[in-house]
């Protein structure tokens, strides 16, 4: 019986809310509900947990947002510090989820002759 009070009040909002809507204008394009803060960036341990081995997700446009995650949560996170000390802690973390395939990879990259190298 709640659940059901519930999806009433939920059914009567959303109808309130498509009334406010201008006659020309539809949900698709109505604006967008200022959103707040963002929350604060989740702990170390939080985010080491939260963790997944790139070779786990399912394709490369998902590793490459964790990457971009990634880098956004150690600026928040960690504004102080380098390039240098966020890849070490990336590959804390490959080595701690014991990622196989991610750590062969970049054994095999530091291998190659052909690989990019900043200028000294």
């Amino acid at each position: 019986m709640a659940a059901g009070i519930q999806i009433l009040a939920l059914i009567a909002s959303l109808l309130a809310s498509s009334a406010t809507l201008a006659p020309d204008q539809d949900r698709a394009s109505a604006p967008m509900p200022p959103l707040g803060d963002p929350p604060p960036p989740l702990t170390d341990t939080a985010f080491d947990a939260a963790f997944q081995c790139p070779e786990f997700l399912a394709d490369d446009a998902q590793r490459r947002a964790a990457l971009v995650d990634y880098f956004h949560w150690t600026q928040a996170r960690h504004p102080d510090w380098s390039v240098a000390d966020a890849i070490e802690f990336k590959k804390s973390l490959l080595v701690r989820h014991q990622c196989a395939a991610s750590l062969r990879d970049l054994a095999d990259y530091a291998k190659r002759e052909d690989k990019i190298v900043p200028p000294k």
